[in-house]
Formats: structure tokens, C-alpha cells, sequence
């Protein structure tokens, strides 16, 4: 929901911008709207395809030998 917000307040911004020019290279457009549609359709296929992070973590000293998992 944070991201659909954020892309329309986003949208109201001018729909093409520039870059300013550097050394050697040239300006460059920017399709502000394009841009912020990409961000939310990668955050929305990112939710779909969320999976948790697991990983053991093993700590090994005089005392004591231990592992955990970690998710």
C-alpha cells in the first residue's frame, strides 16, 4: 500500500526530466513516470516471490561449540 501511495505522489512530478550533462557524456532523459512503475512493479514481484533467509551460524570457542539457525 506504501508503495501504490508513493507512486502517486510520484506521478504528479514532471513525466520527463533531464540529467545535466558531465564530461564527456551527453544528457540524459529520465521518464520520471516510467521509473517510479518500474519501482512498484519490482517491489510487487518481490512480495510475491518472498521467501525468509535462513542460515546457520556456528560460533566455536574454549567453552563452548554452538550452531543456530538463523531465520
Amino acid at each position: 500500500m506504501l508503495s501504490t501511495l508513493l507512486a502517486l505522489a510520484l506521478v504528479r512530478v514532471s513525466s520527463a526530466q533531464s540529467l545535466p550533462a558531465t564530461p564527456g557524456q551527453p544528457s540524459v532523459q529520465i521518464d520520471a513516470t516510467a521509473l517510479v512503475r518500474r519501482a512498484v512493479q519490482h517491489r510487487i514481484d518481490t512480495e510475491k516471490n518472498h521467501r525468509p533467509l535462513r542460515y546457520l551460524l556456528h560460533r566455536a570457542d574454549e567453552r563452548h561449540d554452538t550452531t543456530k539457525e538463523i531465520v
